[in-house]
């Protein structure tokens, strides 16, 4: 069973995504001059039946079902008398799916409904922003969303686990600190994503294009100019070939045919030039005079006209400052070229030498990790102590072969420590090699004996000391 959601900010979230959904969809009627009514009507459809499912507390009750009846008869109705003689399909269906999530509002209790509607919510934008006459200043609206579907999922989360904290453990109050927590990793995720954006290569828009003709704005329509009148008839327009009998156009604009108006040329598309100024502006961030078009737009609403046009004073202030440093930056780069040039094989010869110390330097790191010298230096005592037996008598032959063991378990990481007796050496070899206890034992003991003894040491006791080194160095 799903869980269910009660926390107000999730709702919150959820609210304002479905909402700025709506608005970049209703954004681009914009020249109509309903944008604000739209926004509006919808904003209070979508708080008054989020608010019905708010109220319920988790739990589908009666009236949440009755009401979510309700609106659906409204959003069918509003559908057939409405959106279709208006828009037309697919904008058409667009719109009734809209109708049909508020309707499922009113039973958003639970978890698979809450994420349900947000997977609505992110159809309806991208439906709005492969539309034709998307371009930049729909980021006014886009942001905000992917800000908000953060905030909702970051809220949901959290909240539903603070809900199973506080019930593993009743004691403890968590909700002060959930606010807290929910705006820090909503921001944490947000600067993660827009770092990873920054850092990672990015695919160039205009190679995008579809090889059946389809209406896109991301790059060309079958070879055919977007710029050219006309040219979108023969791509088919957003509805395939049936739509080309709803072109004629209504009262307003968007009448019977309103969204299929590309056959005319785009008239009523971002800006005078229609679709082909639509489609240049999206590959590339536009200049200042776009921007200050762009503001002049009908139906702009007044704080986003003003908002580009301070953007637009900031980029002109901006290439001010920039553009003498381009040009020199130019110069000295010019320079530098020129430069590189005369002195390309005297570049070409330092950057070998460089090389080749890198490389001697890396070798001798190389050798002195592999403890070349020390492996060696094992080779000849097996040689010479245990083949040829060419060792001292007595004393100073056992403390020759006494001293070539150390550097043979020296090499398999044993060091001896000038600070340990033979006997606490002998527990470290214990320890890292079992297998080869009783040897080590037996060879400490004749060390010892030979070392610190009052006798004498016999060739016999040096024989078998040999004999013992022998047996350690095949072993390892």
């Amino acid at each position: 069973m799903s869980p269910p959601v009660t926390y107000r900010p999730a709702y919150i979230g959820l609210f304002a995504a479905l909402v700025l959904a709506v608005t970049c969809n209703a954004y681009l009627d914009i020249h109509h001059g309903t944008f604000g009514v739209e926004v509006l009507i919808w904003s209070m459809v979508y708080f008054f039946t989020l608010r019905v499912a708010w109220k319920q507390s988790g739990k589908v009750d009666e009236v949440g079902r009755r009401r979510q009846k309700v609106w659906a008869i409204v959003a069918v109705l509003a559908t057939l008398l409405v959106f279709l003689p208006l828009w037309r399909l697919p904008r058409a269906g667009l719109w009734a799916l809209a109708a049909l999530q508020a309707a499922a509002n009113c039973v958003t209790v639970d978890r698979r409904r809450f994420m349900l509607a947000l997977l609505v919510s992110a159809v309806m934008v991208m439906f709005a922003a492969m539309h034709w006459r998307a371009d930049w200043t729909m980021l006014f609206y886009f942001v905000p969303y992917l800000l908000a579907v953060v905030f909702t999922l970051v809220a949901e989360q959290v909240s539903r686990r603070v809900h199973e904290v506080q019930n593993d453990a009743p004691g403890q109050n968590l909700v002060g600190g959930q606010g807290a927590s929910i705006v820090a990793a909503t921001a944490s995720l947000l600067i993660v994503a827009l770092a990873l954006y920054a850092l990672t290569p990015q695919v160039t828009w205009v190679w995008l294009k579809s090889q059946y003709g389809q209406l896109s704005n991301l790059g060309s329509l079958r070879g055919i100019d977007p710029g050219a009148r006309g040219g979108l008839r023969e791509a088919g327009g957003l509805g395939g070939g049936g739509d080309d009998a709803n072109t004629a156009g209504g009262a307003d604009g968007r009448a019977p045919g309103g969204d299929q108006d590309l056959a005319h040329g785009a008239a009523d598309g971002p800006s005078g030039d229609g679709y082909r100024e639509s489609i240049r502006v999206k590959f590339g961030w536009p200049t200042v005079q776009e921007m200050r078009q762009a503001a002049k737009r009908s139906g702009m609403p007044v704080w986003q006209a003003a908002t580009i046009r301070q953007l637009a004073d900031a980029a002109e202030l901006i290439e001010r400052i920039v553009q003498p440093l381009t040009i020199k930056g130019a110069a000295i780069s010019r320079a530098v070229g020129e430069w590189l040039e005369a002195n390309r094989w005297s570049i070409i010869r330092g950057l070998i030498g460089v090389v080749l110390v890198l490389l001697l330097a890396g070798a001798c790191m190389l050798v002195r990790e592999m403890r070349l010298g020390l492996w060696l230096r094992v080779q000849f005592d097996f040689l010479r102590l245990a083949l040829l037996r060419r060792h001292a008598a007595g004393t100073v032959g056992a403390c020759q072969i006494f001293a070539a063991m150390q550097r043979l378990f020296a090499l398999h990481q044993v060091e001896q420590d000038v600070r340990r007796n033979a006997r606490e050496y002998l527990a470290a070899l214990s320890t890292m090699h079992r297998s080869l206890r009783r040897e080590a034992g037996e060879m400490v003991e004749l060390f010892e004996h030979a070392r610190y003894g009052n006798s004498a040491v016999s060739a016999r006791q040096v024989a078998r000391m040999c004999e013992l080194y022998r047996q350690m160095y095949r072993c390892l």
